[in-house]
């Protein structure tokens, strides 16, 4: 092993999954015995392992600990994983289906003004369906128009047009830019 690293070869395991890396890292430990191995030659076989297994030292070291404590390496994904740090979901089905309804009564109106239409139909006519979206942000309604429900339940798909600037034209092409308008 100490000529192998030394020879600095660029062997590397190909494995087709984790839990394939895995077996082959728990196969290396009870072979070598890594367990009854003195320190120095444990550094030799961290070594030995990260390179060929393309994990880092620390993460190579973990494993071989979780194969002490457990007696095995499996690949153990937890069903929550994913989930634990997910933001809840303020806005239901329902209320994507009524802004969907709402762009379609006003023919897709901009966000600023769809905000308005939701603060007046909860405030101005207490509307139940609008009590969630009265306080939504732009972005949130955005991001709900792009969602699948939205798109299944809305008649117009574009983006609002967007508002052209008049066009500025100067009279004595031999004056600037600041000329033109400051004098």
């Amino acid at each position: 092993m100490e000529d192998f690293l030394k020879g600095g070869s660029h062997l590397q395991l190909q494995a087709q999954g984790k839990q394939e890396v895995y077996d082959w890292i728990a196969k290396q430990v009870n072979r070598i015995k890594y367990f009854k191995l003195g320190k120095k030659d444990k550094g030799i076989v961290i070594n030995y392992v990260s390179k060929i297994s393309g994990y880092s030292k620390v993460q190579t070291k973990k494993l071989f600990g979780r194969k002490r404590d457990k007696g095995e390496l499996k690949l153990t994904i937890s069903p929550e994983w994913g989930k634990r740090f997910t933001f809840p979901k303020v806005y239901t089905e329902a209320d994507i289906e009524t802004l969907a309804e709402t762009d379609n009564l006003h023919r897709r109106p901009t966000g600023q003004a769809l905000q308005k239409v939701f603060k007046r139909m909860f405030g101005l006519f207490k509307d139940e369906k609008f009590i969630r979206l009265q306080n939504i942000s732009l972005g949130h309604i955005y991001n709900l128009r792009v969602t699948e429900r939205y798109k299944g339940k809305a008649l117009i798909l574009k983006k609002t047009d967007p508002v052209k600037a008049p066009s500025v034209s100067v009279k004595n092409p031999s004056l600037t830019v600041n000329q033109a308008f400051y004098g």
